[in-house]
């Protein structure tokens, strides 16, 4: 072989075998490496779940005595026996949430010898929607949490004198309408309640959805000779005030020294004139017969950390511990749960690679090939003009995405069609709306005044479609959407694990008739990411500094910069006078808050996946669409449905 000969076939060895660089440019390899990483994330989840076997997890939904359908997660260590029956707990989520968040708590319990019961409460996750406003009507169960004693009480691996319940949030709340059917059931089930970011019950007397009244209250124990504990964060946003003559409403990080407190561990005695009790120490009194504790744990956290928080799992723990003593005890401060918590933040990265990665795979087929871009797309340069218009546009839909919230958020819960049967969507829908149709007036003076005068042309950039693509565009988005929500799907039912990054990003499967909640909103998150691809990437894709990645982070900064916004309004106020802003108007106005934590990282991600796209296509319609749609379908599967 001459020299000439063997140059020429070194080009084409290379070309068979593409190495690791290569590799990487394909979408088909991170496709796989989507895959592995979601099934590595599910089998971890489901290991950690089970405890490699010692904890037995089933799915449930069975139909209660309440006459509704409950779902809920059963999980039974393996020394519990008919022969040896373990203590049972119920546990059960706050409001607009669903079972997954209780994550530390379930593993923690059963991995130390309880059988827990995990639930769906009604109108939640995969349990029956019920009519607005009868979810704490005797006939409902205590919104499912009553019904999942019950349950519980007739295992033969429980011990029916030994079950107790803890919930957060409206979960604690739940839980306190548990003890109000309990008192007046023929033979009592509960033995013990913890209460996580909530009130207990101080005189048989709370309404729910108002503030406790401090004038001249008739104090009660409502638990008679139960255990009952409460996990009262300092740092509370929601609960543990007291509403004054003048109207004032108390912070919550003085609850310990309020009469509310001091009554409750005390157990329902006037408080006037005792010695003041402390946090964190069990109090007992002799009722019945049978020694009583009364406990408040003072974490220095806020209401949305209580569930992913070492401290008060290891609480959660010590207080059934002490009164439904644990079958395998294992130290309060020995947690496995963070492994599972990780494990479900990798699954999320796994399906947000998957849903880019299987976007561009497409476009290398022949139907979908004609939306690729046929010549590079990057950054243009801006004039100083140009760049006036990028700032001014960027700062003032930054600027009426704050400002428009709060007026959203109030109008969304005062003025809701009972057609948009989940409250927190239909708000995030009406929200996104607005926002999108200000960034299309924004856009429109761009081009009236800017753009057009530089000869911006809309249809190559993308604006206009040429014929056919619209067609090939709505369907690759909306396999993209799909393909990327399979591996959830997959991974609870193979696994029981789901993916989700605390609160703030979940798949989470769901049932079919969730369905007609995400076609009822997807109309107004369309209009939102379809405008918002536009403004990113045909209006506000210019060159900024000497890398282009600067201006896709530039932009994914400022679509969060809205919601930081509002929440630095609102705990700067709460930071400085314990109370968030305007909670004197009305109870539960907090939430707001926790409604926008979300947006604070899906916006970001949105802005990247976008960019990514709308560069192998110069088409800002497919990214838009797609992410719309699996915004939509992560919005609903993790709200409250009422019952339309």
């Amino acid at each position: 072989m001459t020299s000439l000969e063997n140059r020429d076939s070194q080009p084409a060895r290379a070309r068979t075998r593409p190495g690791i660089r290569s590799r990487l440019k394909s979408p088909a390899a991170w496709v796989v490496a989507a895959l592995i990483t979601c099934l590595v994330s599910a089998v971890g989840v489901g290991l950690v779940k089970s405890q490699f076997g010692a904890v037995t997890v089933k799915e449930l939904r069975w139909e209660t005595p309440s006459g509704h359908l409950q779902a809920a997660q059963l999980l039974i260590p393996k020394t519990a026996t008919s022969q040896n029956p373990a203590p049972g707990i119920v546990s059960a989520h706050g409001w607009s949430d669903n079972r997954e968040l209780q994550g530390p708590f379930y593993i923690e319990l059963a991995r130390r010898g309880y059988v827990v019961l995990n639930i769906d409460t009604y109108s939640h996750g995969d349990s029956d929607d019920l009519p607005n406003g009868e979810w704490w009507t005797d006939d409902n169960g205590a919104n499912g949490v009553y019904d999942g004693v019950k349950l519980l009480a007739s295992l033969p691996y429980v011990d029916a004198s030994q079950i107790g319940v803890e919930g957060h949030s409206n979960g604690a709340y739940a839980c306190n309408i548990a003890v109000k059917l309990d008192n007046k059931a023929a033979e009592p089930l509960i033995a013990a309640v913890l209460l996580q970011n909530n009130d207990p019950w101080y005189t048989g007397q709370e309404v729910y959805g108002q503030y406790f009244d401090g004038a001249d209250p008739n104090w009660e124990n409502v638990y008679q000779n139960r255990d009952v504990g409460v996990v009262a964060s300092r740092l509370e946003e929601v609960f543990h005030r007291i509403r004054q003559a003048d109207g004032s409403l108390t912070p919550g990080i003085v609850y310990l020294s309020q009469p509310t407190a001091q009554s409750f561990l005390n157990f329902g005695q006037d408080p006037a004139g005792l010695p003041q009790r402390q946090a964190d120490t069990f109090y007992t009194e002799r009722i019945d017969g049978k020694e009583a504790v009364r406990v408040i744990y003072n974490p220095n956290l806020s209401h949305v950390w209580g569930f992913v928080s070492k401290r008060v799992t290891a609480e959660t723990v010590e207080f059934f511990d002490k009164t439904l003593p644990a079958p395998t005890p294992i130290a309060p401060d020995d947690q496995v749960w963070p492994w599972k918590f990780w494990f479900e933040v990798l699954g999320v990265v796994g399906c947000l690679v998957l849903f880019v990665a299987f976007a561009l795979m497409l476009l290398r087929t022949r139907y979908f090939g004609v939306l690729r871009a046929t010549e590079p797309v990057g950054p243009v340069a801006a004039t100083a003009k140009g760049k006036v218009w990028l700032w001014g546009g960027l700062t003032a839909t930054a600027l009426f995405s704050a400002v428009s919230y709060p007026v959203a958020f109030a109008i969304g819960l005062l003025a809701r069609p009972a057609f948009f049967n989940q409250e927190r969507p239909w708000v995030l829908a009406l929200w996104s709306l607005v926002c999108g149709l200000f960034v299309a007036l924004v856009l429109f003076l761009n081009y009236r005044c800017y753009a057009k005068k530089q000869r911006i042309d809309l249809k190559r950039q993308g604006v206009w479609l040429g014929r056919g693509k619209l067609p090939r565009t709505v369907l690759a988005a909306a396999i993209a959407a799909v393909v990327a929500y399979t591996p959830a799907f997959l991974s609870y039912y193979l696994f029981k694990a789901d993916f989700r990054i605390w609160f703030l990003v979940s798949l989470r499967p769901f049932e079919a008739e969730r369905l007609v909640s995400v076609a009822k909103l997807l109309p107004f998150f369309l209009v939102f990411f379809v405008i918002a691809a536009i403004a990113a990437n045909v209006f506000n894709y210019l060159r900024i500094g000497k890398r282009e990645w600067v201006n896709t982070a530039v932009l994914a900064v400022f679509s969060a910069l809205g919601p930081l916004i509002v929440l630095a309004v609102m705990y700067s106020s709460f930071f400085a006078t314990g109370l968030m802003p305007g909670e004197t108007l009305g109870f539960g106005l907090p939430s707001m808050a926790f409604w926008l934590y979300p947006m604070v990282v899906v916006l970001p991600l949105a802005t990247v996946a976008s960019r990514i796209l709308y560069k192998a296509t110069r088409n800002p319609y497919l990214p838009g669409i797609a992410v719309a749609i699996l915004v939509t379908a992560i919005v609903c599967a993790n709200a409250m449905t009422v019952q339309a």
